[in-house]
């Protein structure tokens, strides 16, 4: 796969990191064959002030090459279609939908349409009584806004807890979310019934991670998003690394977190990571825009060509 962003982008992306305006470059003294070493492709940029937080990111079912994306708190309730230049090509607001703190979204089918399931599960302080979970079809691609299908209001079973991967198991209708501060990180269910809009999130777990002499544990498990896709594979992130869970027929989702052991892909740091999307070709990452307070700073799209283990490249 070929993005014509590539060398292009690459002075710009070194200007980011030192977090300067793309209007301020300054000299590259890479050489092009480090270049062509590098483990990633950058397909776009987040221009668009609108994307001034992207939080959770997924490829969509009914556009592909497209992503839905959404900010962390502070924005409407309010989702976003994009292209792979990080272009925005639909916006749509959530009727009857609140805005606390949006971490992830994560896409399936689900009573055989294709579903965006958004999770308001941030938490940095500890001290929500309640998250929510918004379950709406994916829009068409006229609409400016769509009813939510559901809200489900849910209550940690052991007290309240900040998150910010969800994921949606299709073959048991399972919301499964992992927390971000516990040390291991914790793995919570609930099972989707449709007369039940409020319940407990049932502990199941602990996430299982590979030792990384590299990284302290707080950081290890710092998980900050995560991905699956129809065929079972399931990928995460901390602000340092990328796990990858291979397709299992005998684990559900929550089993696969809890009892297999991921591989670690390949991963350059962000500014401040917090999305990744899968598709059957690679993943894809993007980071929050860093914000000086008097202009957005633009961050990368960076797409990773398949799942080869990184001590295996």
């Amino acid at each position: 796969m070929h993005y014509p962003f590539r060398l292009s982008s690459l002075v710009l992306l070194l200007v980011l990191g030192s977090c300067q305006s793309p209007s301020e470059p300054k000299e590259s003294h890479i050489s092009s064959v480090e270049i062509d070493t590098l483990p990633y492709e950058i397909t776009g940029y987040s221009y668009d002030r609108r994307l001034k937080e992207v939080s959770g990111m997924v490829k969509s079912l009914r556009f592909p090459g497209d992503f839905w994306v959404h900010n962390d708190s502070g924005d409407d309730p309010v989702i976003y279609r994009v292209n792979d230049s990080l272009q925005i090509v639909q916006e749509v607001f959530l009727e009857d939908a609140g805005h606390f703190d949006w971490e992830d979204i994560s896409i399936s089918e689900y009573q055989g349409e294709s579903y965006l399931f958004i999770g308001d599960i941030g938490d940095n302080l500890a001290v929500r009584d309640s998250v929510s979970i918004y379950l709406v079809k994916e829009p068409l691609a006229d609409m400016t806004s769509i009813a939510i299908e559901k809200r489900i209001s849910l209550t940690y079973e052991d007290g309240p807890r900040d998150a910010e991967l969800l994921l949606f198991d299709q073959g048991l209708n399972e919301i499964v979310i992992v927390t971000k501060r516990d040390i291991p990180s914790r793995v919570y269910s609930y099972t989707i019934a449709n007369q039940d809009n409020t319940a407990n999130l049932i502990f199941e777990g602990e996430l299982n991670l590979p030792q990384d002499d590299g990284l302290e544990a707080k950081d290890l498990f710092r998980i900050t998003a995560g991905d699956s896709s129809l065929k079972g594979d399931i990928i995460l992130k901390n602000y340092h690394r990328v796990y990858y869970f291979a397709p299992q027929s005998v684990f559900s989702v929550k089993e696969q977190l809890i009892n297999e052991l991921p591989v670690r892909l390949e991963y350059e740091r962000e500014l401040q990571g917090e999305a990744i999307a899968l598709d059957e070709n690679g993943y894809w990452v993007t980071s929050e825009c860093a914000d000086d307070g008097k202009q957005h700073i633009p961050q990368p799209l960076y797409f990773y060509q398949g799942y080869t283990p990184i001590n295996d490249r």
